[in-house]
């Protein structure tokens, strides 16, 4: 080998090995939010850190159930209506799930295959996310557990004030699995845990002065270009804090009074700048990450959900969906549905997943009716429905869409996967 030439790759490795070691002390003690998931995997609740419950997963209909699993915990009031509020986690071709039955569960995904199961302290009512090597969730009886995802073996505990019904943060942002974890409860405490060991590193506490508050299902979200954590709390304040210290940047009232509020979406999205969330009069706010100013957005009146897609907002009213561009400045179409009222709307790739429940009535008697839920996939262009299926029971939990399958936990304890026929 010529001389220069050795030379020359060995200078080259130099440097290489030169500016490996300068992006590690450079990285060295920063809090690293997680960026956005692996298009096949969702691993969290409403898919990514940001809350955008939208992925660039494809769906290929038609579809057809290729597995159900009976999850429901043993009722012994048969006519107590029944709500299973957490939704399936997807990584790694594993399906994670939590029920009332106080069980968390990961299923091959594929096959249905039941792998492990873990026995919590009370009613899993959290959705789990799913870090590098961890599985985590909260439960009523307001535990915080870490899991092996691989084995379901407990690595650590935190015990919280209150229950706990959002979806942690995962904060790792590395392999490694190094970082924070972040969680909310439900007496208004948003915690920073350390991923490796469950130890507290910071709270953050917006204890109401209310002896009663309204139960509220939020999760916490952030961007991990600002580094910021965004939490909306039951006092009506959308807060937003330091993800490293727990500092509060700034804070916006956008619900007055929760008991007057109509059921929505509680959890915000963030996406760089963008920030939107639903406020007390059911109406979209947009506003600036970085100091949390408002500004106009055109969306419909009485809106329960929001999905953020690529360059394009959804919003679902009760009854119809609507898309503007990304700033809601202009409505590119708005569609009115037939069957009942909206519980859950994402977008996959060029179509949106959406799930509604109705009213079913055998034989038009109405003494007889109860509620049934319904599937449907409908194109992101123009909102035309493409596939769409009738189902036995309601979806409360939001669905989940990964490796081409969407997973479904429904209220009366059935787990299903639909993928391609």
């Amino acid at each position: 080998m010529p001389k220069n030439l050795a030379l020359s790759r060995f200078a080259n490795s130099r440097l290489l090995a030169l500016f490996a070691v300068l992006l590690s002390l450079g990285l060295a003690g920063c809090t690293t939010l997680k960026s956005p998931a692996a298009s096949s995997d969702w691993p969290s609740a409403f898919h990514d850190s940001g809350r955008t419950n939208s992925t660039a997963e494809e769906i290929t209909t038609p579809l057809v159930s290729v597995w159900s699993k009976d999850l429901a915990p043993v009722a012994f009031n048969k006519g107590m209506k029944r709500i299973q509020l957490s939704s399936p986690a997807i990584s790694g071709g594993v399906l994670y799930v939590g029920s009332t039955d106080r069980r968390l569960y990961a299923f091959e995904l594929a096959t249905g295959r039941r792998l492990w199961r873990f026995e919590a302290d009370g009613a899993i009512e959290s959705s789990p996310t799913v870090t590098e090597t961890k599985v985590c969730f909260g439960s009523s009886g307001g535990f915080f557990r870490c899991l092996d995802k691989s084995e379901g073996r407990e690595l650590w505990s935190f015990r919280a004030k209150s229950e706990i019904t959002g979806s942690a943060l995962d904060g790792t942002g590395g392999p490694d699995g190094k970082g924070l974890i972040y969680l909310y409860s439900a007496d208004d405490r948003l915690y920073a845990l350390d991923s490796a060991t469950g130890e507290r590193v910071w709270v953050y506490s917006r204890t109401p002065f209310f002896t009663v508050s309204r139960r509220i299902i939020s999760s916490p979200a952030s961007d991990a270009e600002t580094g910021r954590i965004y939490q909306l709390f039951s006092d009506g304040a959308l807060v937003a804090l330091d993800a490293t210290t727990g500092s509060v940047l700034w804070e916006k009232q956008v619900i007055e009074d929760f008991w007057e509020a109509l059921e929505a979406r509680r959890t915000p999205i963030v996406d760089g700048k963008a920030l939107y969330i639903i406020d007390g009069n059911s109406s979209v706010l947009a506003l600036n990450s970085v100091d949390g100013t408002e500004r106009d957005i055109e969306t419909a009146d009485h809106a329960t959900d929001i999905v953020l897609s690529d360059k394009q907002l959804l919003v679902a009213g009760t009854s119809s969906i609507s898309l503007l561009d990304r700033r809601g400045a202009k409505l590119l179409w708005k569609k009115e549905l037939e069957r009942g009222s909206i519980t859950t709307l994402i977008v996959a790739g060029n179509k949106i997943v959406l799930l509604s429940a109705y009213e079913y009535e055998p034989a038009g008697i109405g003494f007889l009716a109860r509620e049934r839920g319904y599937l449907e996939v409908l194109s992101l262009k123009n909102g035309s429905s493409i596939w769409a299926k009738s189902l036995k029971g309601t979806v409360t939990a939001g669905a989940s869409v990964g490796n081409g399958a969407i997973a479904l936990f429904r209220n009366d304890g059935l787990l299903s996967l639909y993928t391609q026929k």
